[in-house]
């Protein structure tokens, strides 16, 4: 019984926090990314987070609820292509529009990108010697992940920080300088 009464709290929590959905999340995605509109950014994730309750709680997600969690993942494609993270577009498209059986129709990506990308060879880099080091003073482990408390506690976590900064930079020089080379091509024509 007391069970019961515990669902029936949280469900009401839940539909305290209860938000209208977006209806156009890339159209919001866009306000917050382009016009820093804070207002746009609040109406989203009260959306996600009123959501997290309702799968939280097991309740059921209605038709409008649906319809903004693909349109979110759109906008993570869409965003994804834009900022020049063609793979992790990929997924999300995937994720949303694919077959949803991966062993019948498994996403295939190339793996060259993850042997020669510099942020994962930065991270298998710490983890390394983050085993070596566990190895060395005889404690177990069981996996490695960002949010492992003696993993972040180590300094070689923050070579990973390092490298994703360095090259979200140089990713941002990239795009400024074809966003300009554009418009100079469109000026002289």
């Amino acid at each position: 019984m007391a069970s019961i009464q515990v669902l029936k709290k949280k469900a009401q929590a839940c539909l305290d926090k209860k938000a209208n959905m977006p209806m156009s999340p890339l159209f919001n995605m866009a306000n917050v990314a382009k016009r820093n509109a804070t207002g746009d950014l609040k109406y989203l994730q009260d959306a996600i987070d009123y959501l997290t309750c309702k799968a939280k709680a097991k309740l059921n997600f209605d038709e409008d609820d649906k319809e903004f969690l693909k349109e979110l993942y759109e906008a993570f494609w869409w965003g994804g292509q834009y900022e020049g993270y063609a793979e992790a577009a990929q997924l999300a498209n995937y994720y949303v529009n694919g077959e949803g059986n991966s062993k019948d129709n498994p996403l295939r990506l190339d793996a060259e990108l993850y042997k020669t990308a510099k942020i994962v060879i930065a991270a298998m880099t710490a983890m390394k010697l983050f085993i070596a080091d566990q190895k060395k003073t005889k404690k177990p482990f069981f996996n490695i992940q960002c949010d492992n408390i003696e993993f972040r506690a180590k300094n070689i976590r923050n070579k990973i920080i390092s490298y994703e900064l360095s090259y979200r930079r140089k990713n941002e020089v990239k795009r400024r300088f074809r966003s300009s080379a554009r418009k100079s091509e469109v000026a002289q024509s």
